[in-house]
């Protein structure tokens, strides 16, 4: 009965443990984009590349850290995929030509840099690294 007791108590921290790290990312777009909010649901498209235009008609710009603590997180909650699952789908994309690939940054510090710069641009950085250079969109 006790051992019942600790796997359910540690399946418990498990959940709500994996569910904090997945709120520890914002996802960012430039403070010119009128979108205050956004659907999961096409958060993920814009990550798999099926929506590649904002509400407006301008055209999205995907940028990634792949090497972030919040690159695991945000790939499995938002796009449900792993981190070598999304490799391998725009890996696959480039191949076919069905898709341009995310551009790729080193350090969340240049994610904002290039964020703040290019009206189109989102991507995600962790939350403790967020500043006034760029906006938070909320995802619905």
């Amino acid at each position: 009965m006790k051992l019942k007791n600790i796997l359910a108590i540690f399946s418990m921290l498990t959940i709500f443990s994996s569910h904090g790290i997945a709120a520890d990312f914002v996802l960012i777009v430039n403070k010119a984009n009128t979108t205050s909010s956004i659907p999961k649901q096409d958060v993920k498209k814009i990550f798999l590349g099926k929506k590649t235009t904002w509400d407006d008609g301008s055209k999205i710009e995907l940028l990634v850290q792949s090497n972030s603590p919040v690159h695991k997180p945000f790939v499995k909650s938002m796009v449900g995929k792993n981190p070598m699952q999304f490799e391998m789908f725009w890996k696959k994309a480039v191949f076919t030509g069905t898709g341009t690939p995310p551009v790729e940054l080193t350090d969340a510090k240049a994610v904002k840099e290039a964020v703040s710069t290019r009206v189109g641009a989102i991507s995600f950085i962790p939350g403790d690294k967020l500043d006034k250079t760029v906006k938070t969109i909320n995802i619905q």
